[in-house]
């Protein structure tokens, strides 16, 4: 009887030892797990137009980004790359995105004596349609997202702009190129056609535990709504000369 309790004992203990070990495995794998959680990262776009632009070639564009905040911006400066306008544009690129403020900050050519406008804004929302349809990227399964938008500057309406992006929910950072955002996942690919069509093709793409965005500092702060009133009293100034140009040429042919 005594030699029965002492096995029932013993067996008891080495329940109990498994129980902890399990226990101590799987606390083990969990800590694992949350370690090997990424916070953020960084991805290569290269940029191709409707031409069908060689990529090699092409403006890249790097997105950093964590879960609150993003910076996309052009990255060419280093290179050996040809001097064209698309090349001049692309360097004017570079967006801040918080979505915790909800505003974005972006820098803008200048005119006159202003080289550049650093211009804040309300962060943009966008009624996106996501579709079921999906396809691979990489190694990622991507969903079709599709949304419309008017363009306006100073006022008015310059034209409707169509955007179709394909994200992953694998990547659960709801940004990407341009001021494209608002998705369930990272976009990794981007058609916009606007006055003509242009594309952001992901080149690469790395995962970090930790990033740290960095807001751009170029350029002369001012809120969106005042930047949109210089635009609006510039096209309305050119307007009026061009009125006055019209009315005189009119005059002189009597």
């Amino acid at each position: 009887m005594l030699a029965l309790k002492q096995k029932y004992l013993n067996l008891s203990k080495m329940s109990n030892l498994i129980k902890v070990s399990v226990l101590s495995l799987l606390m083990l794998s969990i800590s694992q797990i949350y370690g090997q959680n990424k916070s953020g990262g960084e991805v290569i776009y290269t940029w191709v137009d409707e031409a069908g632009s060689n990529e090699d070639t092409s403006p890249h564009f790097k997105l950093r980004f964590n879960q609150n905040e993003s910076r996309f911006f052009f990255t060419n400066e280093d290179e050996d790359i040809p001097f064209t306008l698309q090349f001049v544009m692309a360097k004017n690129k570079n967006i801040y995105t918080n979505r915790k403020t909800e505003k974005m900050q972006e820098t803008i050519k200048g005119f006159k004596k202003v080289k550049m406008f650093l211009v804040e804004s309300r962060l943009e929302s966008r009624d996106w349609k996501i579709t079921n349809e999906t396809k691979k990227i990489g190694s990622y399964t991507c969903q079709k997202a599709i949304v419309y938008k008017d363009i306006y500057e100073g006022g008015r309406f310059l034209f409707r702009e169509y955007a179709e992006a394909w994200f992953t929910k694998s990547l659960p950072f709801p940004f990407g190129p341009e001021k494209y955002g608002g998705l369930p996942g990272l976009i990794l690919e981007l058609k916009i056609k606007r006055l003509k069509e242009e594309m952001f093709k992901i080149k690469d793409l790395e995962l970090l535990s930790k990033v740290k965005i960095i807001k751009p500092t170029k350029g002369e702060f001012i809120l969106f709504k005042d930047y949109d009133d210089i635009i609006k009293r510039m096209y309305d100034k050119a307007e009026s000369e061009l009125k006055k140009k019209t009315k005189s040429k009119e005059g002189g042919n009597k």
